[in-house]
């Protein structure tokens, strides 16, 4: 049986791709990694947990983040800062003049890590929109004892190829690290549940008023999802904009 803790992060102004809020975000990610240790065995945090300035940061600092949950599986994401989806695309990097993207990647990253390494990634988030042409769909899955992982970035959730590509790796569950718009997911989440025939877990950035760790499932049309919290932290002491998050446990 493997434990999975899908965290939700919000603020009170759902700031994110800043890199100086890093510091608080990565004594929020020490907080969660202390109740998750003992009770979690993979940890999904979502896209845009961190943020960088320059696509060069994106491998230390997702080392930085995965020495903090230590022998857990991380799946996390790293956003590169002053970006949005809209102009990201293939675009040249403002600050470097060195290309921030490929023909399918936008300014956003995920990576898999144990015991402080990467063990999957930085995969480029590679769709954001349904129908959006990917030259390669190949699946991203990572193993976590006798559990198979499929991956997904924020709207690659939209996409049919993707979520074809995962049911012909045949993980055993799937998961969507999100950025923000739980409720603009719902319909991809009950598709992508259907397509693989797994359980899928979806993690965001949300409002304070819209609270809630998520997992879709499906037979044939039907879909539920779970709500509830095991583990939150709400009073912070980072100003001017309070930070937290909500940890839901499942077993698989």
């Amino acid at each position: 049986m493997t434990k999975i803790a899908a965290v939700l992060v919000g603020t009170s102004e759902e700031r994110f791709r800043q890199h100086t809020a890093n510091p608080a975000r990565l004594e929020l990610a020490r907080q969660i990694a202390e109740f998750t240790s003992s009770a979690a065995d993979v940890v999904l945090l979502p896209a845009g947990f961190l943020a960088v300035e320059t696509e060069a940061e994106v491998a230390p600092t997702a080392k930085t983040l995965a020495e903090i949950f230590g022998t857990q599986v991380l799946l996390a994401g790293i956003d590169e800062e002053d970006h949005d989806a809209d102009r990201a695309k293939g675009q040249r990097s403002e600050k470097t003049g060195a290309p921030s993207g490929n023909a399918d990647g936008y300014h956003y990253w995920a990576f898999a890590s144990q015991v402080g390494r990467v063990i999957g990634g930085p995969w480029w988030q590679r769709s954001a929109y349904s129908g959006e042409a990917v030259s390669d769909p190949s699946p991203r899955c990572v193993s976590v004892q006798d559990t198979k992982i499929g991956i997904l970035i924020c709207g690659e959730l939209y996409n049919r190829a993707l979520a074809d590509s995962l049911a012909e790796a045949c993980p055993d569950l799937v998961v969507d690290l999100a950025h923000i718009s739980m409720k603009r997911f719902t319909k991809s989440l009950h598709r992508v549940a259907e397509t693989t025939g797994r359980p899928v877990f979806h993690t965001q950035h949300v409002a304070l008023n819209s609270r809630g760790a998520a997992k879709w499932m499906a037979t044939s049309r039907e879909a539920t999802s779970d709500h509830g919290v095991d583990w939150a932290s709400h009073e912070t002491p980072w100003t001017p904009v309070e930070l937290w998050a909500e940890v839901k446990i499942w077993n698989v």
